[in-house]
């Protein structure tokens, strides 16, 4: 039987921002949805109560750097170690940013 390759479609940058947009909309639903006082960061909660747009404008500013940031560490990782020791292809920085947002999905 001929084994036919099947070409690879790409992770685009459209999916990681349904994605991104996915966990925006469900992080807000989650923080409106509870109350004021369970907030227990005093620095956060100060910011909400003073500025709420202002505090939810940088929240998510935040959490938008620390998964960046979270992708670009596991694309390094991937291919300075992954792929020297196991012989695996590189990955793309849109493929390590889905990684990431769907283990965010998962663990939510």
């Amino acid at each position: 039987m001929l084994s036919r390759k099947s070409k690879q479609q790409p992770i685009t940058s459209l999916f990681n921002a349904v994605l991104l947009l996915y966990l925006v909309v469900r992080g807000t639903l989650s923080m409106l949805s509870q109350p004021a006082t369970d907030i227990t960061n005093t620095y956060l909660n100060l910011l909400l109560s003073s500025y709420p747009t202002i505090g939810f404008l940088a929240m998510i500013v935040v959490a938008l750097a620390i998964v960046l940031w979270g992708a670009e560490l596991l694309r390094m990782f991937w291919n300075f170690f992954m792929v020297s020791m196991f012989k695996l292809r590189q990955l793309t920085f849109q493929e390590a940013l889905a990684i990431i947002l769907m283990i965010t999905v998962i663990l939510k």
